[in-house]
């Protein structure tokens, strides 16, 4: 369902509500699905330290949930239970 819900919206849209452009988004996907499994978005201090910071941590767990390795196991990411 997540999914469906994100991929309802365009490329456009995205680069419209971002303000970033296409190309950009284009290029960072690319060469972050490119890793494979073993790629994945962490957070630390310059992500979470804003007054939004809960809502772009939450951002990048939805990216690796996104991109299928949200809790595989031999992601960055992984808390040992997944597989």
């Amino acid at each position: 369902l997540y999914w469906d819900s994100v991929m309802s919206k365009s490329l456009f849209d995205y680069a419209l509500l971002s303000g970033i452009g296409e190309k950009t988004i284009t290029k960072l996907a690319t060469d972050l699905v490119a890793a494979g499994r073993k790629g994945s978005v962490e957070t630390y201090r310059g992500v979470v330290q804003h007054t939004n910071g809960t809502y772009n941590h939450m951002c990048c767990f939805a990216l690796n949930t996104l991109i299928g390795n949200f809790d595989y196991q031999h992601s960055k990411i992984s808390t040992g239970q997944g597989g």
